[in-house]
C-alpha cells in the first residue's frame, strides 16, 4: 500500500460465496469464472478491513444483484520490509576421484528482498546449492535461491519478491553518468549489468519468486591434490620438528633444574657443616670460660659466664615477653651490668643481639630434633613472628629454615 504495509487475508476468508439473481437463462449461463471478488487497499482503515466489491464479465447488465455472503474480510497487516543478502553458493555432493572444487562465479552475487517484516526478520542468509556429484569438468548450473533462518531452517519465499526499484536506484544513475561523461563503454557495460539484473528478477518471479543464478565451478585434477598432500605433508613435518625441538628445551630445562637443585643442597650441606663447627667452637668457649676458676675472673666476666648458665639451664629466651629487667632481676643485678657484661664478652653483641643467638640455636636443634612445623619452631624458641624469625635465621644460617632442615636430614650430599 501507499503506507508501506503488506497484508494478508485472515485464515477463512480466502473464498466466499457469491449469491447472483436474475432471468434463468441469464444465471444459467454464467459459471463461477464469471464471478470476480475484489478489494481495494486504499479504502484500509484503522480496523484493517476491506470492502468486498463483487463483478462480472459477463451479463453484467442483466444481472439484478450479487451478494457475497459477508461484506467485508479482515487483513493481517504489518509493515513492509526490505534487506539485502549476500548469496552464498552451497556445493552438494563430492566431484569425481581425482579431482577437487576449484572458484566459483554467478551472474548476481546479492540480492535484494522485500516483503512483511516478520519474514523479513527471519531472514538470515540466501544460498543457492549446486550439485557437483561425480563431477569431472567445469559445471555449468542454474539454482534457485533458498532462504534459511538463524537455526538453518528453509523459510517459506511465497510471500517475498525481488525489488527491482533497488536495482534501477543502483545502476541505473552509473549508466546515465558514465553516458554523460562520453564514456560509451563503461556505460554499455554498466547497461549489460542492468539488464543481467532485471532478468534474474523476472526469472525469481516466475519460479515461486527465487532468483535462479548461473553457477560455473571449476574443477582441479590430481595435480593440484597431490600438491595440496605435499603441503600437509611439510605442515605435518615441521610441527613433528617443532615438537621434537620443544620436547629437547623441556628436558634441557628439567636437567638444569635439577643441577640446580642438587647445587644447591650440597651448598645447604656444607653451609650445615660450618654452622655445626661454629657452634662446636662457641659452645667449647663457653664451656672453656666454665673452666676457669671465678677468683681469676673480672666481675663481667663473671656476670657472663652465670648469664650463659641462665639461658642454658632456664632457657628464658623462649618467653616472647621477656624484658631486660625482667632478665636482671633473675640474675640479682641491675640491666646496665646485663648489658656491659654481654657486650664486653660477646663481640660487642646487644642483649637483644645475644638473646636471638640463643633463639636461633634453639630453633636449629628443634629443626634437626623435631618435626614441628617450622612457625612452631619460631614460637616455641621465643620469636613473636614467623617473619622476623625466617629473616635472622637466613642472614645467621645462609639458608632458610626448611633448607636448613632438608640439609640436616640429608644422609649424603649426592642428590639424585
Amino acid at each position: 500500500t501507499e503506507k508501506n504495509l503488506v497484508g494478508d487475508i485472515v485464515p477463512g476468508q480466502e473464498t466466499v460465496d457469491v449469491t447472483v439473481s436474475g432471468r434463468r437463462s441469464v444465471i444459467e449461463d454464467l459459471s463461477k469464472d464469471n464471478i470476480s471478488v475484489s478489494v481495494d487497499c486504499k479504502e484500509l482503515n484503522e480496523s484493517n478491513t476491506l470492502t468486498l466489491k463483487v463483478s462480472s464479465n459477463k451479463y453484467s447488465g442483466d444481472i439484478d444483484s450479487m451478494k457475497p455472503e459477508f461484506d467485508k474480510v479482515e487483513l493481517n497487516v504489518e509493515e513492509l520490509k526490505k534487506i539485502q543478502k549476500a548469496i552464498q553458493v552451497e556445493p552438494v555432493g563430492f566431484p569425481a576421484d581425482g579431482y577437487i572444487l576449484g572458484d566459483y562465479t554467478i551472474s548476481l552475487n546479492r540480492v535484494n528482498i522485500e516483503g512483511p517484516k516478520s519474514v523479513i526478520d527471519k531472514v538470515q542468509s540466501a544460498k543457492i546449492q549446486v550439485d557437483v556429484d561425480g563431477a569431472s569438468g567445469n559445471i555449468s548450473a542454474s539454482a534457485p535461491i533458498i532462504l534459511y533462518d538463524a537455526l538453518g531452517e528453509r523459510l517459506d519465499s511465497s510471500k517475498l519478491k525481488m525489488n527491482l526499484d533497488n536495482i534501477a536506484a543502483r545502476l541505473t544513475p552509473r549508466f546515465f553518468a558514465t553516458l554523460k561523461a562520453g564514456r560509451s563503454q563503461e556505460a554499455l557495460e554498466i547497461g549489460t549489468q542492468i539488464c543481467e539484473a532485471i532478468d534474474s528478477a523476472l526469472i525469481w518471479e516466475k519460479t515461486n519468486k527465487a532468483t535462479e543464478l548461473a553457477i560455473v565451478y571449476e574443477t582441479a585434477q590430481k595435480e593440484q591434490m597431490w600438491q595440496e598432500k605435499q603441503s600437509q605433508v611439510k605442515t605435518l613435518r615441521f610441527v613433528i620438528m617443532f615438537l621434537i625441538l620443544l620436547l629437547e628445551v623441556v628436558a634441557i630445562a628439567l636437567w638444569l633444574n635439577s643441577l640446580a637443585r642438587k647445587q644447591l643442597r650440597e651448598k645447604n650441606r656444607d653451609l650445615y657443616e660450618t654452622i655445626q663447627k661454629l657452634s662446636a667452637k662457641e659452645e667449647a668457649d663457653i664451656r672453656t670460660l666454665q673452666e676457669v676458676p671465678e677468683e681469676r675472673l673480672t666481675h663481667k666476666q663473671a656476670l657472663f659466664r652465670k648469664i650463659c648458665t641462665l639461658m642454658r639451664e632456664s632457657a628464658p629466651y623462649t618467653d616472647c615477653d621477656l624484658k631486660r629487667e625482667d632478665l636482671a632481676k633473675m640474675l640479682a643485678t641491675n640491666y646496665n651490668n646485663v648489658a656491659e657484661a654481654i657486650r664486653e664478652c660477646s663481640s660487642g653483641q646487644t642483649l637483644s643481639e645475644f638473646l636471638d643467638g640463643w633463639r636461633l640455636k634453639h630453633a636449629a636443634r628443634m629443626l634437626a630434633e623435631q618435626e614441628e612445623p617450622i612457625g612452631l619452631v619460631a614460637e616455641m624458641s621465643g620469636f613473636q613472628s614467623r617473619g622476623h624469625f625466617n629473616t635472622l635465621f637466613r642472614e645467621k644460617y645462609k639458608m632458610t629454615p626448611s633448607e636448613y632442615r632438608k640439609a640436616v636430614h640429608e644422609d649424603s650430599p649426592e642428590i639424585l
